[in-house]
């Protein structure tokens, strides 16, 4: 790979692990409501950084791997601010140290109501930007890349790890 292609990627990947909805998790496994909020908004909220992790996998020249950095870097631009307003949103928020990681049950309907709008432009923002990413790719690489990205969601459903062991 370029140099340029390096510092790129190492600029992306390090932009996605800020991006994680479980970044936030302290030691022992439990997130807090920002995290919980994370998950209402369903689906990966990282799908560029998927990609890029799997470019191995998906066979990606350097060429889609730059374009999508590219694009990666500009999600995380547009989806700053609104993490910053969940987590304005959840600053006071405290929630039972012993509910269920993930429990949305402990987000009232007010506050519901508050980041609804937030979590539906991330999702927005997020699917705009995951479809562009996968117009980059071609038919079998698209393939290949819903195929990773159903077992991870198989994975995350049974309480496993999001990643394939490498």
């Amino acid at each position: 790979m370029q140099r340029t292609t390096l510092i790129l990627l190492a600029a992306a990947l390090a932009g996605c692990a800020t991006q994680r909805p479980n970044a936030d998790v302290p030691p022992g496994g439990m997130g807090g409501p920002g995290e919980t909020a994370m998950m209402m908004a369903g689906r990966g909220m990282d799908p560029i950084g998927e990609l890029l992790e799997e470019r191995d996998s998906l066979q990606l020249p350097d060429s889609v791997v730059q374009r999508l950095v590219q694009l990666n870097l500009r999600l995380f631009g547009r989806n700053a601010p609104l993490r910053i307003q969940l987590d304005s949103v959840f600053a006071d928020v405290r929630v039972d140290s012993r509910a269920e990681r993930g429990d949305t049950s402990a987000i009232s309907p007010e506050l519901r109501q508050r980041i609804a709008p937030i979590l539906a432009q991330l999702r927005e923002q997020t699917d705009a930007a995951r479809d562009t990413a996968m117009a980059m790719l071609t038919p079998g690489q698209q393939e290949h890349a819903r195929a990773l990205a159903e077992d991870r969601m198989r994975r995350r459903q049974r309480g496993g790890p999001e990643r394939r062991p490498r």
